[in-house]
């Protein structure tokens, strides 16, 4: 297996496990009541079509597909919108040994994460790009 292929598979990887995780969220919001923000139920609506395209992005990565690239483009702004992120996990392991005080610190190395992952989702498209032409 080339390199390429290795990450794509570990970010797909991820995805699944963060589908797996969040998996019984899948279901839509109640209608809002009087006094609830439109927006916030608009946005709370897309949460299970983000969860499911997960599924969708794990499968495009793991097969090197350049759809699977592009949908996890689309999914950036919703992975920081709902904090859903691919290294989340690592409050799960922070938290518990180091304290609650670990959280905010970890959160942010996960969102720098999220960004590093975003970059080499960029390079790698690039170069999916240029070897398919």
């Amino acid at each position: 297996m080339n390199r390429r292929r290795i990450i794509l598979v570990l970010f797909g990887l991820l995805d699944a496990y963060l589908l797996g995780r969040f998996a019984l969220d899948i279901s839509l919001p109640p209608l809002p009541r009087v006094g609830i923000i439109w927006w916030f139920w608009v946005i709370q609506s897309l949460r299970p079509f983000f969860l499911l395209s997960l599924g969708v992005s794990a499968f495009g990565l793991a097969m090197e597909k350049q759809w699977g690239l592009i949908l996890t483009y689309v999914q950036v702004p919703f992975r920081v919108g709902y904090v859903l992120l691919s290294f989340g996990f690592l409050t799960l392991i922070t938290v518990p040994l180091l304290g609650p005080g670990a959280y905010q610190p970890t959160l942010i190395a996960a969102l720098v994460l999220e960004g590093l992952r975003l970059v080499v989702t960029v390079l790698l498209h690039a170069r999916l790009v240029r070897d398919s032409a």
